[in-house]
């Protein structure tokens, strides 16, 4: 089934905070992300699983920022093409199929998911702190309503 499918049929649930796992990896948030599509790509395809696995139904390339302006910042600009490129890449071989920093926990965060699917949405994503975790216990709320 494709998205739009979905879309009519289900609340569509997104992935959540690539950052937030990737600096939980041990990246440092003074670099940009997005090289570690080409300095760490098994990494990263592998955080996509995750989300992918937990239930989301779209998860997110890795190419917030993938701009020659904010890669100016950096040096690396003319890397545009090559890192956007293999950001989708990485989402694609993360998702075959297509430490977190809330006050909340899963479950917490999910009954609030139900409340707001109930409330008439038709997709929800995930934002900075939601982990694969959330994600799953998002995902098995959303199923059950």
């Amino acid at each position: 089934m494709d998205l739009l499918e979905k879309v009519k049929k289900k609340t569509i649930l997104f992935d959540g905070a690539l950052g937030t796992m990737l600096m939980d990896s041990g990246h440092a948030s003074t670099r940009s992300p997005i090289l570690l599509n080409l300095e760490q790509p098994a990494e990263v395809a592998g955080i996509h699983k995750q989300y992918f696995d937990a239930g989301s139904d779209v998860v997110v390339t890795n190419t917030f920022g993938g701009n020659p302006l904010k890669l100016a910042a950096f040096g690396i600009e003319q890397r545009v093409e090559p890192l956007n490129r293999e950001g989708v890449r990485l989402v694609r071989a993360g998702c075959p199929d297509g430490k977190t920093y809330y006050a909340q926990t899963p479950a917490e965060f999910a009954a609030d998911a139900g409340k707001i699917k109930n409330a008439g949405a038709d997709m929800i994503g995930g934002s900075c702190g939601t982990t694969p975790e959330f994600i799953r216990e998002v995902a098995t709320v959303l199923d059950e309503k």
